[in-house]
């Protein structure tokens, strides 16, 4: 991974635990929407455990008990956040599967967290997710100058 243009010294926001340790925090808290984007559909689930190179999402609707490998970890969208964050950084993350703007970098051990802002302007949502995405997976982060008026 590489921060091609770093503006301000707060991004991404040095995090010190491993990607097993941040999901692991996740463990049991039941998500309205675990978003897939492979294959469009919404996951309700809930991640029950946490191994060194997978994890285990039980979905809600089904009972089902998927594994998910960490390299397919870019492919969720996890609705995790609560109301609207105040924003501490903006960046363009460049990551195999697509680029993001981001807000909110965080850069673990061997993972980079962010949220992004997805609005629907039929349906006038706005809905707020966190991806979470392994380190091999991102090419590139690229901080950007936050104005604040």
């Amino acid at each position: 991974m590489k921060i091609i243009r770093k503006i301000c010294g707060k991004c991404p926001i040095p995090v010190n635990l491993t990607l097993k340790q941040r999901l692991t925090q996740l463990i049991g808290f039941a998500s309205d929407n675990v978003f897939t984007t492979t294959n469009g559909r919404s996951i309700n689930g809930v991640i029950r455990k946490v191994g060194n190179k997978a994890f285990a999402l039980r979905e809600l609707d089904t009972n089902r008990l998927r594994i998910i490998p960490f390299t397919r970890l870019a492919d969720f969208r996890f609705e995790i956040t609560t109301g609207v964050p105040p924003i501490k950084n903006v960046a363009v993350i460049h990551a195999k599967q697509a680029s993001f703007l981001a807000f909110n970098v965080k850069k673990g051990n061997d993972y980079v967290e962010f949220v992004q802002v997805i609005v629907e302007h039929e349906q006038q949502v706005i809905t707020i997710f966190n991806h979470i995405i392994t380190l091999s997976q991102i090419g590139s982060i690229e901080c950007l100058r936050l104005k604040r008026r």
